[in-house]
């Protein structure tokens, strides 16, 4: 089941959450990519959740994505907590 609920965030920003099954990934009961949709809509993606976008767009979303990842190379610089999935979302 997939649920979205729509509130509002400190600034009077809309934020749109949707809320899936494992294994349902981005797909709704109507059967739309929400992801695409949200992307479309200049949505940025939830850093708890699985999503397919890459460190190149994460970057020119978030302003502040190389301090994160600077960051991330200071504390963790052997990998010890990498895995594929954070090698796509914050590069190698």
């Amino acid at each position: 089941m997939t649920q979205v609920r729509e509130r509002e965030q400190r600034g009077g920003n809309p934020f749109r959450e949707v809320l899936s099954r494992p294994g349902a990934l981005r797909f709704s009961a109507a059967g739309f990519d929400v992801e695409a949709v949200m992307t479309a809509a200049g949505g940025r993606p939830h850093w708890g959740k699985m999503h397919t976008r890459s460190a190149d767009y994460l970057r020119r979303a978030y302003p502040r994505f190389d301090d994160f990842v600077a960051l991330r190379d200071e504390l963790d610089r052997e990998r010890r907590f990498g895995n594929a999935y954070l090698t796509q979302v914050l590069g190698s």
